[in-house]
């Protein structure tokens, strides 16, 4: 019976020979392209969430060289008929099937969406541990479990159903280690499904725009964190990383400029500081020392020669080059939390340099104060690894992993006061007019 369940579901017909071999299942195609190594983690991510409008948007153009495109195509094609959209659901069925899904796994996908509609009638009935019991059968076996994912699966079908507030948030029951407030409907519904950091104690900063500070407010929950600063300039004065360096975290620098990378080495000897430049390849280039400013220096020699006509003095020198692959493939083992590229107008030269390497730190921060130009480059660049922008402060932009697309809520609004912070004194113009 489950069996014409899946053909019927695929549109397609049963085979007439009772001989032929129903296990067997062609070998998928080898990818010829990049592609995204953590987003069979965030699909997952999102189906236990119950996040059905998001596993929908991934498109044929993201799956079709993915080494897991039938994983991935199944999730996409049960996100379908969640939202009762059987015509697409079929189609990625098919798909997934045609791209070498295990039945077994095609039939755990149907008996999670069958327990998930079930979970929803009994919210209609007003049975809210029923409904939740049906949840976490849906996800229990079903591309593995989270920690409170039945809860919030649970909230956001209580919002989606657009059950009365003062109900959900008095009738549903809440587990260790549920987050309450996602466990209401009065939520909105893009923000049932993140995961906010916890509450944690504020960081001196000492960024040129409080940076740092939006960091923090997602990562500082985690103890003995990772960075990689490319460009990383003087180890306090506008440094990112040195408030995370206080509270436990190491990381690596990259630093062309010979000064400041002097300076890294004597203030942080515990942390690897490269003397090179990021570019397309490793290799040997120019790099334009600008030398009464701290983080004006640049590898664009049309920027050099602005800064020079403005009454900077300028040296020319030439510096090793290693790509962006090289760089974190030198980083220590484990999560590379966040990356910061301030590399003065070469951004796109240096994402390009990001290769096949399959390392992703969970946030991207762009610095581009230099005059960016070819911004839709370079945001191709990390589009095609899986980032979205999600804050922007006018000179710097950050980018958050879709594998960690729960942290977003973290960059919905600046800097303020409840984030704790105290100012070193060490900002640059923005922060010494703050602290005034």
């Amino acid at each position: 019976m489950l069996s014409k369940l899946i053909d019927w579901l695929a549109g397609r017909p049963r085979p007439s020979a009772p001989n032929a071999p129903q296990n067997e299942a062609p070998a998928p195609t080898p990818p010829c392209a990049p592609f995204d190594p953590e987003l069979l983690n965030a699909a997952r991510l999102q189906w236990q969430l119950g996040d059905w409008e998001e596993l929908t948007r991934l498109g044929l153009e993201q799956l079709a060289e993915h080494p897991e495109r039938a994983r991935l195509a199944l999730l996409v094609g049960m996100a379908h008929v969640q939202l009762h959209d059987q015509m697409n659901g079929r189609l990625w069925l098919r798909r997934a099937q045609d791209w070498g899904a295990a039945p077994v796994l095609v039939a755990q996908l149907l008996i999670g969406g069958v327990y998930n509609t079930l979970g929803r009638a009994a919210l209609l009935q007003r049975r809210p541990r029923q409904a939740l019991s049906h949840f976490k059968a849906a996800i229990t076996g079903v591309e593995g479990d989270a920690p409170a994912a039945s809860q919030l699966r649970c909230a956001r079908e209580f919002a989606r159903l657009g059950l009365p507030d003062a109900y959900a948030a008095a009738a549903l029951p809440l587990e260790r280690g549920a987050p309450h407030e996602l466990a209401t409907a009065n939520a909105p519904l893009e923000l049932a499904a993140a995961s906010p950091p916890p509450p944690c104690a504020g960081i001196v900063s000492y960024a040129q725009n409080l940076e740092d500070v939006m960091l923090w407010r997602a990562l500082g929950h985690i103890e003995e964190g990772q960075y990689v600063d490319v460009g990383a300039g003087h180890p306090r004065a506008d440094s990112v990383s040195r408030g995370f360096y206080e509270r436990g975290w190491r990381g690596l620098h990259v630093e062309p400029a010979p000064a400041q990378t002097a300076a890294l080495r004597t203030d942080r000897p515990d942390e690897p500081v490269l003397a090179a430049m990021v570019a397309t390849a490793a290799a040997s280039a120019p790099f334009f020392v600008v030398l009464e400013a701290n983080g004006k220096s640049t590898a664009q020699r049309a920027m050099a020669e602005d800064y020079q006509a403005t009454g900077y003095t300028v040296s020319e020198t030439a510096v090793p080059a290693l790509d962006l692959a090289g760089v974190l493939q030198q980083c220590r083992p484990g999560p590379i939390h966040w990356m910061r590229l301030a590399v003065e107008g070469a951004e796109s030269e240096a994402l390009a340099g990001w290769g096949d390497c399959p390392r992703r730190p969970w946030v991207v921060l762009v610095n581009t104060q230099g005059g960016v130009t070819g911004t839709s480059a370079w945001e191709a660049e990390l589009a095609a690894r899986g980032y979205r922008e999600v804050y922007s402060n006018g000179i710097d932009r950050f980018y958050l992993a879709r594998s960690h697309w729960h942290l977003r809520t973290a960059f919905s609004h600046g800097p303020n006061a409840r984030d704790n912070f105290a100012l070193s004194g060490q900002g640059g113009r923005f922060a010494s007019h703050a602290s005034r």
